[in-house]
């Protein structure tokens, strides 16, 4: 059974990726998407991770893992391409109190990383609880298709509006404009400005 969970303010997190490969790769590059500040401990990089790295997205720490690596940190993932390492690192986060994914073994995870699809504030996830990641695949390209990027452009406009106007009006008609607001009012007007597609 799965619990599903969205964490706030990465940026003030440790977070660790144990290893340099595609898959640590793939990790660090949803870790970015969410606004954290990743450290990465492996002898070598993708050339993504290099140019991350590179950028000051990521903090490489440019050796193997050593125990101690994991001290403070929040979130751990064991991305390596050596099993027992990857356990090994899980032990470790454990004892330090992080959370702990291992990138070949879902089921000894303490999380999981869904499918998903961003539409600026807006976060659609997907999960099977690791049962078949090809239908999570097959799911998230659906909601592709369907939640184009007018969706970010409403969720800004919504936000702008809680956090400016509506703050001054009573609780009441606060209540009300959210309860008669047209949604899909709202999006036909977005498509017909910007294009489904033309949206920043």
């Amino acid at each position: 059974m799965a619990y599903p969970l969205v964490l706030n303010d990465l940026v003030v997190r440790r977070c660790v990726v144990v290893g340099g490969g595609q898959v640590a790769e793939r990790k660090i590059h949803g870790l970015l998407d969410a606004g954290a500040l990743p450290q990465v401990i492996s002898p070598s990089l993708t050339e993504q991770l290099g140019a991350w790295a590179d950028a000051g997205q990521v903090h490489h720490i440019a050796r193997g893992y050593e125990p101690g690596d994991l001290a403070g940190a929040s979130l751990v993932f064991a991305a390596t391409n050596d099993a027992v390492l990857n356990r090994r690192v899980a032990e470790d986060a454990r004892h330090a109190g992080a959370l702990v994914n291992l990138a070949d073994d879902g089921a000894a995870s303490d999380f999981s990383t869904p499918a998903t699809v961003r539409r600026g504030d807006l976060l659609l996830t997907i999960s099977t609880a690791g049962a078949s990641p090809i239908l999570a695949a097959h799911i998230r390209r659906e909601l592709e298709q369907y939640y184009g990027t007018e969706y970010a452009a409403l969720a800004a406009d919504l936000r702008a509006l809680r956090e400016g106007p509506l703050r001054a009006m009573p609780a009441a008609e606060r209540a009300h404009f959210w309860a008669t607001l047209d949604i899909e009012a709202l999006l036909g007007q977005l498509r017909e400005k910007y294009g489904r597609e033309g949206i920043a």
